[in-house]
């Protein structure tokens, strides 16, 4: 979110520098302007951010489009040869969420997927994508926390890993991704392959749900960790109920604990 347009909307959550001079030597890239006016929101050095502002962001993210808008609510900009989807995802641990850039990518939706034309016999490179992605360093949230950009080429039914498939990308830089095709055959038996055919399945479902197996594979996974979420947020609560309850009626921790912080905690 840009850092100006959050601070207009939310002075309330914002503050200026203790020391403006150290600031700008710190973070030299901020002070493009007058420094008097600088304001940054009120966050820490590290996630998570406090729950009023994080709330504040959910606000913008929710009420305005993720592409082009008028008020600037966003601190990038991106041009692509290709039509881009936009979508929000949520980074539990720290408690914000990315915005996710995507094209050609079809888990378990209804869309064709796209297809280009090779011809061996023409020599040189053909470019199948273009993005120009702008990020504006001046108008960072927090400067104490940079943008990370991350990049990631899989196929258009099958999920990357996070954690182990990224590419951060720097400031500055421009980036060639040379693609190679290659041909998978799946071994016939006694070899254990799923031998699916998912675009089959696929069509005979309507053109509904998955549309690889690695896809059924992060869905099973992520409706255990919900499910388990959700478990571990319910004896949360009921631990808390316990402890408010002991409190209530042991004299000595009574004025230690009160019921309506506690539960505001949970």
């Amino acid at each position: 979110v840009n850092r100006k347009y959050f601070c207009k909307s939310y002075p309330h959550l914002c503050r200026k520098p203790s020391n403006i001079t150290s600031h700008c030597e710190q973070f030299p890239f901020t002070c493009t302007g007058n420094s008097s006016y600088l304001q940054f929101p009120n966050v820490n050095r590290t996630y998570p951010y406090p729950k009023e502002i994080a709330e504040a962001i959910r606000e913008i993210y929710l009420s305005h489009n993720l592409s082009d808008d008028g008020q600037n609510p966003w601190s990038w900009s991106i041009i692509s040869t290709s039509h881009l989807k936009a979508i929000l995802h949520p980074l539990w641990l720290h408690g914000i969420n990315v915005t996710c850039y995507s094209t050609n990518l079809h888990f378990d939706d209804d869309a064709e997927f796209e297809t280009h034309e090779i011809d061996q016999r023409n020599i040189g490179i053909k470019e199948i994508h273009y993005f120009n992605l702008t990020v504006e360093r001046a108008e960072s949230f927090a400067p104490w926390i940079p943008h990370t950009v991350m990049f990631f080429v899989n196929s258009p039914f099958v999920p990357v890993s996070w954690n182990t498939e990224r590419n951060s990308l720097k400031y500055g830089c421009t980036y060639e991704v040379h693609v190679i095709l290659e041909e998978e055959i799946l071994l016939p038996e006694p070899y254990q392959t799923n031998c699916t055919d998912y675009d089959a399945l696929w069509e005979r479902n309507n053109r509904t749900g998955p549309r690889s197996q690695e896809v059924i594979e992060v869905e099973g996974l992520l409706d255990f960790w919900t499910d388990y979420a959700k478990l571990l947020c319910h004896w949360t609560i009921l631990y808390g109920l316990v402890e408010v309850k002991k409190a209530a009626i042991d004299p000595e921790r009574r004025h230690n604990i009160s019921t309506e912080r506690s539960l505001e905690q949970f």
